[in-house]
């Protein structure tokens, strides 16, 4: 159960902001330490940056491919660098604390990243001879990203990709002092920016998916019922890809004739829905792979399918399931893949016709959304049920 602290000091960011704060005042060099909770799906974002711009010396924790990143620099090219092995940019709430102390002139760093309650450490040392002081005092703090005119080349291990996520129970430690820091504190008389942060965590549906044609995000679908829509909108470069597939392939239970598809074919949007033994299909005849935004709807009536792109309709009567009751079921659980599928249901998902294409796409899914007589919905792309190799929230 989350504690009261942690809950009064959560703060979250929109992916394009940074917030920073001056070093704090009973900074001690013999020994200093941060901790923080984490929530993001980033694979690769700043969470912390402690800079000293005079002398260069610095402490980074980021996240490098979902991994966790610590790397303190003492200058001269001596460096403690610890990275997590497990990875962690999965959605839920991740437990940090890096720090380092000085002990007798040995220099040791720590590395502690919990989740779930199982718990890595990571040790190690530096020789009094191979390492200088590390002097902070003075230095900068930087929250989950940093400022545009932020000095790149001088800090070459810094990636500098701002955290689309949360950020809860900041706290820095120094001999005889744990004080929770406020990334958005504006302290009299001096000016601590900050750019793109909130300090809430209230939940955000993230409504946009990246793709780089080698991942897939897996929701809840949706069925579609007698008279229902759903709209999306998309862009890609792609000739072939992977928009859309709503199946009961990998599923417990459900009847598998019952699914429905979106993807490129050729440049062309090709829609394919399937109900029992009945299977429509419709190709638009203009090609869409432009590399701009375009916005698809379609809207079913009975047994008649209507396609929309762009807000013109892109057919006529081409679309037509028999029957006029037709529910298209869909799984309660998942089910819903959008940018691709996974490798074990590829081969069964053309053979059955649900699609003409299993290439992954890369692009822009977004403001994937379901209408009828029941409910509404937006797809909300950071519930996911399963994910792999896709930027959620970001285009």
């Amino acid at each position: 159960m989350t504690d009261l602290v942690s809950q009064h000091s959560c703060y979250s960011f929109k992916g394009d902001g940074y917030a920073t704060q001056n070093q704090i005042r009973n900074y001690d060099s013999r020994y200093y330490a941060i901790s923080l909770e984490f929530k993001t799906f980033d694979s690769d974002a700043l969470l912390v940056m402690v800079v000293n711009h005079l002398n260069r010396q610095h402490l980074v924790l980021q996240l490098s491919g979902g991994r966790v990143n610590l790397a303190i620099n003492y200058a001269n090219e001596t460096t403690l660098e610890f990275t997590s092995k497990k990875t962690y940019n999965s959605g839920q709430w991740v437990k940090v604390e890096a720090g380092r102390a000085n002990r007798s002139g040995l220099e040791t760093g720590v590395l502690r990243v919990t989740h779930s309650g199982v718990r890595e450490d990571f040790v190690d040392t530096l020789p009094p001879l191979q390492v200088r002081e590390l002097e902070l005092a003075g230095s900068k703090l930087y929250f989950g990203g940093v400022p545009p005119d932020f000095p790149f080349q001088s800090f070459p291990r810094v990636k500098g990709q701002s955290l689309l996520g949360n950020m809860r129970g900041i706290t820095t430690s120094n001999p005889g002092s744990n004080s929770l820091m406020n990334p958005l504190y504006t302290e009299l008389g001096r000016i601590n920016p900050f750019y793109g942060v909130q300090p809430s965590c209230h939940h955000r549906i993230l409504k946009t998916l990246g793709l780089q044609g080698n991942g897939y995000i897996e929701v809840k679908s949706q069925p579609l019922r007698r008279d229902s829509s759903f709209g999306l909108s998309f862009k890609t470069k792609q000739r072939e890809g992977v928009v859309m597939l709503s199946t009961f392939l990998g599923q417990p239970s459900g009847n598998i004739k019952d699914f429905y598809s979106v993807t490129f074919v050729g440049g062309k949007i090709r829609i394919v829905l399937g109900h029992n033994t009945d299977v429509a299909h419709f190709t638009t005849s203009l090609l869409y792979n432009d590399d701009s935004i375009h916005s698809l709807f379609i809207n079913k009536q009975a047994n008649k399918v209507f396609v929309y792109i762009d807000d013109v309709r892109v057919n006529k009567d081409e679309i037509v399931l028999s029957g006029s009751h037709l529910n298209i079921e869909a799984p309660t659980q998942g089910g819903l893949y959008l940018g691709g599928i996974p490798t074990m249901l590829a081969e069964q998902a053309l053979k059955l016709g649900m699609l003409d294409t299993i290439d992954n796409m890369v692009g822009t899914i977004r403001d994937v959304a379901f209408l009828d007589e029941v409910s509404v919905r937006v797809v909300a792309m950071n519930e996911p049920v399963a994910f792999f190799n896709v930027n959620i929230g970001r285009g």
